[in-house]
């Protein structure tokens, strides 16, 4: 299994989510998540305290889907860019640890996080 790397663009207040599938090393072959443990954490730099979870649920364990998901709750809370020409650059990885308690980190990257606006 190769790690992947994806970057997301988010609003504070907003819920996001999105879905991965994890494959066997061919690349083509679903994995099976049986006995798997997937977590997933946002940080402000590498080594950093962390600043929130994703919240990893796996959808289908024969077929290797997972949903990664945060809250409005929870993205309301993570400090964004004070201007509106950029989001704050924050980190994450999802990491899976199989039953057999190996540790695979399945995908990191980068997220954008912009102030959100109010509406009514």
């Amino acid at each position: 299994m190769l790690m992947n790397e994806q970057n997301f663009e988010i609003r504070q207040g907003e819920t996001w989510s999105a879905g991965i599938t994890v494959f066997q090393s061919d690349g083509e072959t679903p994995q099976n998540l049986t006995g798997a443990v997937i977590t997933g954490a946002l940080r402000e730099r590498p080594g950093k305290e962390k600043v929130a979870d994703i919240d990893c649920s796996i959808t289908d364990i024969s077929n290797g889907k997972i949903t990664l998901s945060m809250s409005d709750e929870v993205t309301a809370t993570i400090p964004a860019a004070t201007s509106y020409a950029k989001g704050k650059l924050y980190y994450f990885d999802i990491k899976m640890e199989r039953a057999d308690g190996v540790g695979i980190y399945l995908l990191s990257g980068t997220f954008s996080v912009w102030a959100g606006v109010q509406i009514g």
